[in-house]
C-alpha cells in the first residue's frame, strides 16, 4: 500500500510540515490566466507560456511556469492555494517568515509572528491555517477546532467549503490523525455531496489510510456514474485519477473496466485541443511514474495517450523510454536473484539503476558493503576484485539490457578491478 508523507523535526516531538503551494506567489498571473480559469484553459496557457519560454532558453522563467502549472492542475494544490489566498495577501511578508520558521522547527517564532498577523487581520485566511498547525504542532486539537470552526464561518459558498475541507483534512493527514481527517470528509461529503467530483480521489485515498479500500473504491465508481455531461476537462480530471485511484486502492482486477470507460471518453473527444489536452496529461503522469521507476504504471497512461495519437512523436519518444525501463527493471529484478552474480555486482546494478530512476537511494563504494568477515573468506579485497571483475564478464553476457545501459561504468569498474586485461566491445 502506498505509504503517506509526514514530515518530522527531529527535536522537541514537533513536526515540519511543507506546504504544497507557496502562497505569497501569484500563480494564475504567471500562466496568465484568472482565477476561476478552468482546467482546459489552464493547460492551454501552460502549452503557450512553454513555447513562448523554452527551458533551454529561459530556464528560470520555465522553472516558475512549471511550478505554477504543477499547483494550479492538480485539485488539491489548487483548492489549497485558492482558500488560502481568498482574502487578500497584505500580511504576506510576515506569514512567509512564519511559514520559514515552522519549517526550521522555531514554534515560538512562528507563533510570534502569525499573532501579529491576527493582530492586523483576524480573520485572515492563511494566518488562521497557519495558527491551527501550530495548535496541532503543540498537540492542542481542541484550539486547532476551534479555529476551523472560525475558518468555516468564513466561507461562502459550497465551492469554498471543499476547498478548506480538502485543506483541512491534508494537515490532520499531515499529523497523522487520519481519523479525524476521514470524519472531516465525511463532513463534507454531507454537505456539498454534488460538488463529490472536485473531492472524490482525495477522500478517497483518505478512506483507504483509514483501512476502508472497498469503500474508497466504491466511491470512486458511485461518482463516475454521476459525470454525464460533463466538460471534457472535468471528465479527463477525473478518469485520471480514477485510474489512479485503482493503482492506489490495488484494484487492478479493475483495470479492464476502467480502461473501458477510459478509452470510450477519450474516443467521444472531437477538438483537436481536447485531443491535445488529453495527450499532454497523460504524457505529464506517464513521465512522472517512469521516473520514479514504476514502469508498468506509467506504461498504463502512456498507452492512453498512444491510444489517442499514435503518431505524435512525444508519444512514441516517451513510450519507447518507458518499454526499455521496463526490461530493465525485470532484469535488474532477476539479477538481484541471481545467486551465482557476485553480490557486489548485484548491488552495483541496483545502485546505477535508482541513481538514473531518481530514486535516491544511496549506496557506498561497492566493495564497502561486503562485510570483512566475508573478504576473509573470498581471500581479501585483492581477491574480492578479481571476484568483481568476474561478475562483470558474467553480467554481460547474462544480463545485456542491464549491461548495455550502464555500459561506460562498467568498463570502468572492470579496468579498476582488473587493470590488465579489458572487456571486448
Amino acid at each position: 500500500m502506498p505509504q503517506k508523507s509526514t514530515q518530522k523535526s527531529g527535536a522537541g516531538g514537533t513536526r515540519k510540515r511543507k506546504s504544497s503551494a507557496s502562497f505569497s506567489v501569484n500563480w494564475y498571473k504567471i500562466l496568465g490566466v484568472r482565477s476561476n480559469a478552468t482546467p482546459k484553459s489552464i493547460k492551454t496557457a501552460y502549452i503557450a507560456k512553454v513555447k513562448e519560454f523554452p527551458p533551454e532558453q529561459h530556464p528560470e522563467e520555465f522553472q516558475r511556469i512549471r511550478a505554477a502549472y504543477d499547483v494550479l492542475r492538480d485539485p488539491v494544490k489548487r483548492a489549497e492555494y485558492d482558500f488560502a489566498r481568498k482574502y487578500g495577501d497584505s500580511l504576506d511578508s510576515i506569514l512567509q517568515a512564519a511559514e520559514e520558521a515552522l519549517v526550521q522547527g522555531k514554534l515560538e517564532q512562528a507563533e510570534e509572528l502569525v499573532g501579529k498577523a491576527l493582530e492586523r487581520a483576524p480573520d485572515h485566511i492563511n494566518a488562521l491555517i497557519t495558527r491551527s498547525i501550530i495548535h496541532l504542532m503543540k498537540d492542542q486539537f481542541e484550539q486547532f477546532e476551534q479555529v476551523w470552526a472560525r475558518l468555516d464561518q468564513l466561507t461562502e459558498s459550497d465551492r469554498d467549503r471543499v476547498s478548506s475541507g480538502m485543506v483541512k483534512a491534508r494537515i490532520l493527514i499531515d499529523f497523522d490523525r487520519e481519523e479525524e481527517a476521514l470524519a472531516v470528509m465525511r463532513r463534507l461529503d454531507e454537505r456539498c455531496r454534488k460538488l463529490r467530483k472536485h473531492y472524490a480521489y482525495f477522500y478517497a485515498q483518505i478512506l483507504d489510510q483509514n483501512g476502508r479500500d472497498e469503500e474508497a473504491w466504491k466511491l470512486m465508481e458511485e461518482t463516475e456514474a454521476e459525470l454525464v455531461g460533463e466538460p471534457p476537462e472535468d471528465l479527463l480530471t477525473f478518469y485520471i485519477q480514477w485510474t489512479k485511484a485503482m493503482l492506489y486502492l490495488q484494484k487492478k482486477q479493475f483495470w479492464d473496466k476502467v480502461k473501458h470507460r477510459f478509452r470510450s471518453f477519450l474516443k467521444s473527444l472531437i477538438e483537436p485541443a481536447d485531443k491535445m489536452m488529453a495527450v499532454e496529461a497523460l504524457l505529464d503522469d506517464a513521465a512522472s511514474f517512469s521516473e520514479r521507476g514504476a514502469y508498468k504504471e506509467a506504461a498504463i497512461f502512456v498507452e492512453l495517450a498512444y491510444f489517442i495519437d499514435p503518431r505524435n512523436p512525444e508519444v512514441l519518444t516517451l513510450r519507447r523510454e518507458i518499454q526499455e525501463g521496463s526490461r530493465l527493471f525485470e532484469e535488474i529484478q532477476r539479477l538481484h536473484r541471481d545467486r551465482s552474480i557476485f553480490p557486489a555486482v548485484s548491488i552495483k546494478a541496483l545502485e546505477l539503476f535508482t541513481r538514473r530512476s531518481g530514486l535516491d537511494l544511496l549506496f557506498p563504494a561497492t566493495l564497502d558493503m561486503i562485510p570483512p568477515n566475508i573478504l576473509d573468506e573470498i581471500g581479501g579485497e585483492k581477491a574480492a576484485h578479481g571476484f568483481f571483475a568476474a561478475g562483470i564478464r558474467k553480467l554481460r553476457s547474462k544480463y545485456p539490457i542491464v549491461y548495455k545501459a550502464f555500459q561506460d561504468e562498467w568498463e570502468e569498474m572492470y579496468e579498476n578491478s582488473a587493470p590488465s586485461t579489458q572487456l571486448d566491445r
